[in-house]
């Protein structure tokens, strides 16, 4: 398959001088992850089984080919073994189990941490996996799949990819010595994204959604603009969710005041604790005052908002005019780990005002 990969120009930090580098951002599908969404999806698990918005056609030609093997040992093993047992976990995600894994000489090779795996779990599930990759031919369905992927591939990284605020990301991202961040592209995850890392570096796991009646995401300003702050979203969580547990002692006073007024909405967005949300919050606010940099994102700010507010974080938009004087003075603060004791004393602030 082709591959276009348009060089970025990011500003990598390195302690407290910030250093120049150029950085190549690219976008691919991943046999390991198909692997996993195709075997996930058989588990029954919603969020796997039925993600919205995937493309028809894809998932009839998923079908076509798997729909025979939904009761493979493999499958049986990931629901009772993995799944029910909790081992499935925001750490140790599909995703990140196909981004940490890889193909050779025709097996399934898992290179990850396995978080709170045992070793007897990990070679059961590597055992499990190789055998549906052998028993489907998965190596062939993979080679006919990178054909439907293409005209996808071309557009993300010649399209969309440059869309993304480098400036803003890199300032998100200081990984030492990195050179390159890839964004994986699947239809199968539809309008579900999932951020991932793959050797300290973030490697988001990106859905190309299907909407019924638009023009496909690449052809759509309203898809770019999706697409676009979805994958800096995902970019963002292995770097902000870690400084929101590094300042948990100045959070956790507000973050216990605020959760419950909004336990229900959070609810529905699937986080569960005051920790969850404001490190949402701080990725959230993140992606606006990044929007802001860039006026083609004028039309879409205003929505963009009021969907996060939906979530329960109604302070959203106060949190991005704080970290638009964040960018404002990096000369002061060069890294955000530098701007977060006024992002605690802007929660205290929040909830003294009666938030």
């Amino acid at each position: 398959m082709k591959r276009f990969l348009l060089p970025l120009i990011l500003s990598l930090l390195s302690g407290i001088q910030p250093v120049r580098a150029q950085i190549e951002v690219k976008a691919a599908p991943s046999e390991t992850v198909e692997l996993m969404n195709v075997m996930m999806s058989y588990t029954g698990e919603n969020a796997f089984a039925n993600p919205p918005h995937v493309l028809p056609e894809y998932k009839t030609f998923v079908d076509g080919w798997f729909a025979k093997h939904r009761d493979h040992s493999a499958i049986r093993y990931i629901a009772t073994e993995i799944m029910e047992k909790g081992l499935m976990n925001r750490l140790e995600t599909p995703a990140t189990i196909g981004i940490n894994s890889r193909i050779e000489q025709g097996a399934f090779v898992y290179t990850g941490d396995g978080e709170g795996w045992s070793d007897e779990v990990k070679k059961s599930f590597v055992h499990e996996v190789n055998k549906f990759y052998r028993d489907t031919d998965f190596g062939a369905f993979w080679q006919e799949a990178q054909n439907k992927y293409e005209p996808a591939d071309i557009a993300f990284n010649e399209i969309i990819i440059p869309k993304m605020n480098g400036k803003w990301l890199s300032g998100f991202i200081p990984v030492e010595g990195a050179r390159s961040y890839d964004i994986t592209i699947s239809y199968l995850c539809g309008g579900y994204n999932f951020g991932a890392t793959k050797n300290g570096v973030p490697n988001p796991v990106v859905g190309i959604p299907y909407m019924e009646g638009r023009p496909p995401v690449w052809e759509d300003p309203m898809g770019v603009y999706m697409v676009s702050t979805a994958i800096l979203h995902e970019c963002l969580h292995p770097f902000c969710d870690p400084l929101t547990v590094k300042y948990y002692p100045g959070l956790e006073g507000p973050g216990e005041v605020i959760f419950p007024k909004i336990r229900e909405q959070a609810g529905q967005a699937f986080y569960g604790s005051w920790r969850a949300v404001l490190s949402e919050a701080l990725i959230r606010a993140s992606v606006i005052a990044s929007m802001r940099m860039d006026d083609s994102f004028a039309p879409y700010i205003g929505q963009h908002i009021g969907m996060d507010k939906n979530t329960g974080i109604f302070w959203v938009e106060e949190l991005a005019d704080l970290l638009s004087e964040y960018e404002a003075n990096r000369d002061r603060y060069p890294t955000l780990d530098s701007f977060m004791p006024e992002v605690v004393r802007f929660y205290r602030k929040l909830t003294a005002e009666g938030a």
